[in-house]
């Protein structure tokens, strides 16, 4: 019996130092987009609100977009954070955004969308519902010598929560009963 007590109190041991009761609540998407010129894809982490929506926090998009004249030719754009709840304005104050992914089509339903910049302080905006409630897309760019904007109203956006992996830590800890399992098992005989 004291054996037994053992064994679980370092099985429990075992739990808290692999932190398997600390899962990480965000939810991870692959998105993709495509429009008359234009296309990106990137991944986006969010966090369920619980209503069939997400709050995106981070996340990274390639662009090409090649409707203005300074052309993007695989630029990176990550997540511009919204510093609060609700619709926010951007940096140079060109767009409405609230960082909101929805769980199913549109995945982008209200007109603030998702905001991302680039390093050179450019801004992307995807939003929706637009004509025939498909998504729109709109970048404005700055360079030293001007600002252009670009726009597509026809958007093919998707988004799709990947297979979800299993942690180390739960991995350990199944590996680590199944050993014990074994090991009762062969003192036993």
């Amino acid at each position: 019996m004291i054996k037994c007590f053992c064994g679980l109190g370092l099985l429990a041991t075992l739990v808290l130092l692999t932190g398997v009761g600390q899962a990480k609540a965000d939810t991870l998407f692959d998105i993709s987009f495509s429009g008359s010129n234009i296309n990106g894809q990137g991944t986006l982490d969010a966090t369920a609100n619980g209503n069939g929506s997400y709050t995106v926090v981070s996340g990274s998009l390639t662009v090409t977009d090649t409707n203005a004249n300074v052309p993007l030719a695989n630029d990176v754009f990550t997540v511009y954070a919204a510093p609060n709840p609700g619709v926010n304005t951007s940096p140079d104050g060109s767009f409405y955004y609230d960082n909101l992914l929805f769980s199913s089509q549109p995945y982008l339903d209200d007109t603030a969308g998702l905001l991302f910049t680039d390093a050179k302080g450019n801004e992307l905006n995807i939003w929706g519902p637009g004509y025939n409630n498909d998504p729109l897309y709109a970048a404005w760019i700055s360079t030293p010598s001007q600002w252009w904007a670009s726009q597509d109203n026809n958007v093919v956006f998707n988004a799709t929560d990947p297979p979800s992996v299993p942690e180390p830590a739960t991995l350990l800890l199944l590996g680590s009963g199944v050993a014990g399992l074994v090991g009762w098992r062969w003192r036993r005989k």
